[in-house]
């Protein structure tokens, strides 16, 4: 499986919650936002590095989720993730679906990553 990087990874466009309901940004774009350096390697540590490049569904829902469940409060505390809530206005919080969608998301760069290391 190919995984990409979508333009927010470069920190250059901010999407609000708003714009995300609208449509105006994908869900990778606006749960990218949220993606930190330490975060993609706390995902990679928790679900596995073998699991995640062995993974083969696309949502990666072949990852139990309560692997995914399990990485709510880590990911809540990190300083990134409350800045970018507070920037993008998202009014609602952290929710369990909030971190899971920034773990996978997170889990989806540490992949692109690799692959890029691997090409070189």
């Amino acid at each position: 499986m190919t995984y990409s990087r979508t333009d927010t990874d470069t920190g250059t466009h901010t999407y609000t919650r708003q714009d995300y309901l609208d449509e105006k940004c994908t869900h990778s774009e606006y749960y990218s936002q949220f993606v930190s350096t330490w975060c993609k390697q706390y995902v990679a540590e928790q679900i596995g590095k073998d699991k995640l490049v062995s993974n083969i569904d696309p949502h990666m829902n072949d990852i139990p989720a309560c692997k995914w469940d399990a990485l709510h409060w880590e990911i809540a505390l990190d300083p990134h993730v409350s800045e970018t809530l507070r920037r993008v206005q998202d009014t609602d919080g952290l929710t369990m679906s909030n971190t899971v969608c920034i773990a996978k998301e997170a889990a989806r760069h540490w992949l692109y990553e690799r692959q890029l290391c691997e090409n070189d």
